[in-house]
């Protein structure tokens, strides 16, 4: 039976006033996956990356540096193309402007009645069915980023 190697990385939270430090860790990390590789002879044959790739999803800058200075360099470090890398998006990959009161405050403390808790699932969480599809703006960098992402999945290591 072989064995399947899988690199699991989270909590990146790239952004643009602290990539210097940020560099600094990754270059620590990519030391790390040479040595690896070098010495141990272990390669990853996949990457997963589970969640807050950036800092503030609203800003879809923060995605490009993150695939610039992250994705890129740890797939050609790895020797893996981009159809290895698997990513779900964490609560800093999502658009979080629009739920600072409920974050800040809490579910409780800002809809103090079962109304205004419906009110906010019909609403604000669009559950019903018609409407589930218009929640994903908040995911609205992440799934751009996401899109340019697979386009090049097969072109590039």
């Amino acid at each position: 039976m072989s064995e399947v190697a899988i690199l699991h990385v989270s909590d990146l939270h790239i952004e643009g006033k602290h990539l210097t430090d940020i560099k600094i860790v990754l270059g620590a990390f990519y030391a790390d996956i040479s040595s690896l590789r070098d010495i141990e002879s272990i390669k990853p044959d996949t990457v997963v990356f589970t969640g807050d790739l950036v800092n503030a999803g609203s800003n879809a800058d923060e995605f490009e540096l993150a695939e610039g200075n992250f994705i890129n360099p740890l797939m050609q470090i790895s020797g893996l193309s981009r159809d290895r890398f698997f990513f779900t998006p964490g609560n800093h990959d999502i658009d979080r402007d629009e739920w600072d009161d409920v974050v800040v405050n809490g579910i409780r403390a800002t809809y103090r009645t079962t109304t205004e808790l419906n009110r906010f699932f019909d609403t604000r969480l669009k559950l019903n069915k018609t409407k589930y599809f218009e929640t994903l703006h908040d995911f609205t960098a992440f799934i751009i980023f996401l899109g340019s992402f697979l386009l090049h999945v097969g072109n590039s290591t």
